[in-house]
């Protein structure tokens, strides 16, 4: 593909690995929410909220979701499920939005599709009350540690992170406190399929594994907290 797509989308088999995958750090982002607003009903902005599949999992655990994304065919098919608006410039959430607009702002493998994700951030930082969710993929697993070749990344992704570096960005640059990280998943080199044909897998690599190596999930995902001014 020469170029990059929003796509729905579409598995034969619901089960096949890259399906669970997709859908396990949407899943672990929701409950995190739970845990921070247990009543639900807490107004929750999507940020570069691609096909709506994270919006809609979050409408349906009863949160007020409005999501925001740069294309237009994502912000008709996330439109399905809440309120969708575009917009490409970090400037535009705090026209649209105005200051502390939302309990939380999540945006997930979105920061490294952004040329400046400090000042996007920056941009989340203003228009939520107090936390923000952020999750990038994890560089630094054991399925990309390669030493005869160069492992190809998505052509969307400008920058790259393992957990010291993004925990950097966000407590050093980004002058945000990091309350946790949330794991989705560790995948573990040969060991995947046969767990998956043994029909083991959700159980090793979604709770066993992020227990025993909590810095190898797939995703980094962090839960954060603006800090206090003044």
């Amino acid at each position: 593909m020469k170029q990059i797509q929003h796509l729905p989308y579409r598995f034969e088999d619901p089960e096949a690995k890259c399906a669970r995958y997709e859908e396990r750090w949407k899943e672990v982002t929701v409950a995190a929410c739970r845990s921070l607003f247990p009543d639900r009903g807490a107004k929750v902005l999507d940020f570069g909220a691609g096909r709506g599949e994270l919006s809609a999992a979050l409408a349906a655990a009863g949160f007020g979701v409005t999501a925001v994304d740069s294309d237009p065919e994502c912000v008709r098919l996330t439109s399905q499920y809440c309120r969708s608006h575009e917009a490409s410039k970090p400037e535009e959430l705090q026209a649209l939005f105005g200051s502390d607009s939302f309990d939380v702002v999540v945006a997930l493998h979105v920061l490294e599709h952004l040329r400046d994700p400090l000042a996007y951030i920056a941009a989340m930082k203003a228009v939520t009350r107090r936390y923000l969710i952020l999750g990038v993929p994890n560089l630094g697993t054991m399925t990309r540690i390669c030493f005869r070749r160069v492992i190809p990344v998505n052509r969307g992704h400008l920058q790259g992170w393992d957990y010291p570096t993004f925990h950097n960005l966000l407590g050093e640059h980004a002058e945000l406190t990091v309350l946790r990280s949330v794991p989705d998943l560790v995948v573990m080199p040969k060991l995947s399929n046969l767990l998956h044909h043994l029909k083991l897998r959700r159980l090793v690599e979604e709770r066993i594994l992020p227990r025993l190596f909590p810095y190898q999930t797939n995703s980094i995902i962090a839960v954060c907290e603006k800090r206090a001014t003044g």
